[in-house]
């Protein structure tokens, strides 16, 4: 029965070499009897399905092909097969490694928009040398957070120090044990916390080691390690953290000691960040950055740059400004959670189109009434004249047409004695009386119209045919280039005119649209208040630009941590429970609000009246309408004028003709009567 279950481990070898990628030559296992009821291999055996049972994959790396090698040995005692139930490759230090060193000249492997499999596990042995040289780095390199077994023989715990020193430091490797047999009947099993000491120190603080005598041992080790696994990136004891973070309006706001120093953030990003510090028990080193760096960008020959180049080359733990989720090619980056959807919408200036005019008087309304009252002065007549059974004339037609002019325009006539006709005009009069007050609706409603309204780009069709200058900062430029735009839709014709300025933020690109009015940029939909409020006119007590706000771009925001950070699955956690519990919701709440408030405070002095409310009035096109006015205005003035100077001189040339008609009349009375004398 023992000779039989070693031929099936050979062939099982066997089969799992010719598995392997790489062609090399066949391992050569010289089978020795062991005794496999040995209390070292019985507890290895043990340990081993406590340590890798629910993984999937399974790679194990032995240093050579010798018999004495310790894990083939154990493997001709197959009874823990039945407890590691995982696909299974299994390797020698050279062959993965020339393997991996294949894969690393390729220089687009890696570009993997997904994490590194938490289900892998690698069981190893060798002396230090190779383990330090060959097999660490390649792990490393093919899934650095892969829970790794060292099998090293007689190894001391200083030793033990500086495995787990290159592992850390080197390559950022956590989830590394490393077996030691110290005797035929005992085993030492090491884990490391580099948390429990300064960044620059690993000694033997960082340990945590089980010493396995007995097969017993076994349960209560592995229930210790575990708890320590668990603690280990629960609870920092106040390691310092690198994070990228920006001073962001709204987004994140810095809060200051009395000394300049940074106490914290507040608001979204950096709420969820004060969240993370006070579960995890870490301290934080800020690294302050313009927006541009603090999400980071592709440039334009593909080398990532910001907090992107600084995940890739493992120098911070977390960038916390939210960035567009989208695939980067880089090896190191991934995205925690997403937070919430971000809209890009453009800024455009303040009326632009200055030449547009609001029609009120002569609207479709307008026309529609005035001629319908035409139609009526043609053909009301005729049925008048046909009630009054009077033979018709012109004059006859004539004086009709006018009444029922005057009628439509609520003006007082004659009304005929028929009272045929009196009733037909009665009707007239009531339909004047609505269509003037239906008339007078219509023409209120069109002087209450916003001019913002009108003069302002209220689409993106309309941006598009426009002449401004469309300009984006990188960080934007990257979101909109990933994305496939259909060239016939006006978001594909508004995304090829986008120019990308190497620009630290789009605040350095929003005062050419305010001040010189021949760009559009766009910014996220969150900050649209508080661009209003920065720029704002005090004499106009308005903003100087304008948000269009159909969005050209939503994508999804995310934290970004390491890819190969062991603490990604502990930030991962909180965020989600942040976002269950609906502490984004609250501050995109605090965000909007604050921009309102910022809205308020700028225009006060309107509404507190502090100052004079003047206002500029700019009549565009309307300007010669009041000139005339004011040209009829001022005739009519004249007008009167001379209506007085010539009423006054009538009335003096009536009292001086009065006056000489009574002279000749007193002449002429006093002629006769000199006549009756005589």
């Amino acid at each position: 029965m023992q000779l039989s279950l070693w031929a099936i481990l050979l062939l099982l070898v066997k089969v799992l070499l010719l598995q392997t990628r790489c062609v090399f030559a066949e391992l050569v296992v010289e089978m020795s009897r062991r005794d496999c009821n040995a209390s070292l291999f019985l507890i290895y055996e043990k340990l081993m399905a406590a340590l890798l049972s629910d993984y999937k994959s399974l790679t194990t790396i032995i240093g050579d092909e010798r018999a004495e090698n310790a894990i083939i040995q154990a493997k001709q005692c197959s009874n823990n097969a039945k407890h590691i139930r995982s696909s299974y490759k299994l390797y020698t230090v050279d062959t993965f490694y020339k393997m991996v060193e294949i894969d690393r000249a390729n220089p687009t492997f890696g570009f993997n928009f997904h994490p590194y499999p938490h289900w892998e596990a690698f069981h190893c042995e060798g002396n230090e040398s190779v383990i330090v040289e060959m097999v660490l780095p390649s792990i490393a390199f093919r899934n650095p957070i892969a829970r790794v077994v060292l099998l090293m023989r007689g190894i001391a715990r200083y030793d033990m120090m500086r495995v787990f020193r290159v592992a850390w430091f080197r390559h950022r490797m956590l989830n590394l044990l490393i077996l030691s047999r110290v005797d035929d009947r005992t085993l030492l099993v090491c884990l490391f916390n580099p948390y429990l000491t300064p960044p620059d120190v690993l000694d033997h603080r960082n340990l945590f080691c089980c010493r396995l005598s007995h097969v017993d041992d076994v349960a209560s080790c592995s229930k210790a390690m575990s708890r320590y696994i668990k603690q280990r990136v629960k609870n920092l004891h106040l390691y310092p953290l690198k994070i990228a973070i920006t001073d962001v309006e709204l987004m994140s706001k810095a809060v200051h000691f009395p000394n300049g120093s940074i106490k914290r953030y507040k608001y979204l990003d950096g709420e969820i960040v004060e969240i993370m510090r006070e579960r995890m028990n870490f301290t934080i080193e800020y690294i302050q950055l313009n927006y541009q760096e603090s999400v980071g960008f592709i440039s334009a020959n593909g080398t990532p740059g910001g907090t992107l180049d600084m995940l890739e080359r493992n120098t911070i733990d977390l960038a916390a400004n939210s960035r567009s989720i989208m695939r980067q090619p880089m090896r190191n980056l991934q995205y925690v959670h997403f937070l919430c959807p971000i809209r890009l919408v453009f800024v455009a200036p303040f009326n632009y189109f200055s030449d547009r005019y609001k029609v009120v008087f002569f609207h479709t309304f307008s026309l529609q009434m005035y001629l319908v009252n035409f139609a009526l002065t043609l053909i009301l007549p005729f049925l008048l004249m046909g009630l009054a059974r009077r033979h018709p004339s012109a004059v006859l037609y004539s004086k009709e047409a006018f009444r029922t002019l005057a009628i439509l325009f609520a003006s007082s006539v004659a009304l005929p004695r028929d009272y045929r006709a009196r009733l037909v005009l009665m009707g007239l009069m009531f339909y004047s009386i609505v269509a003037y007050s239906s008339w007078q609706g219509a023409t209120i409603i069109r002087l209450n119209q916003d001019e913002e309204q009108l003069r302002n780009i209220r689409t993106l069709e309309e941006l598009a045919e426009t002449d401004l200058h469309l300009k984006a900062i990188i960080s934007f430029g990257n979101a909109i280039r990933t994305k496939v735009w259909n060239g016939s839709d006006v978001r594909g014709r508004i995304a090829a005119r986008i120019r990308v300025e190497e620009e630290p933020s789009g605040k350095s690109l929003i005062p050419q649209v305010a001040d010189f009015r021949n760009v559009s940029v766009p910014i996220i939909q969150y900050f649209t208040e508080v661009v209003k409020s920065l720029y704002f006119d005090p004499a106009r007590k308005q903003s100087k630009v304008h948000i269009i706000p159909q969005p050209l771009l939503e994508f999804l925001t995310a934290m970004a941590a390491p890819k190969n950070s062991p603490l990604f699955p502990t930030f991962r956690r909180l965020t989600m429970d942040c976002l269950e519990n609906g502490i984004v919701n609250h501050q995109l709440a605090q965000i909007r609000t604050k921009g309102m408030l910022l809205q308020i405070a700028q225009i006060r002095n309107k509404t507190m009246r502090m100052e004079p409310p003047t206002r500029t009035v700019n009549l565009f096109n309307m300007r010669i309408v009041f000139h005339v006015y004011l040209g009829m205005n001022g005739v009519a003035i004249v007008v009167f004028l001379g209506e007085l100077i010539l009423h006054r001189y009538q009335v003096r040339r009536r009292r001086a003709l009065r006056r000489m008609r009574r002279r000749k009349r007193a002449a002429q009375q006093q002629s006769i009567g000199w006549l009756y004398n005589y």
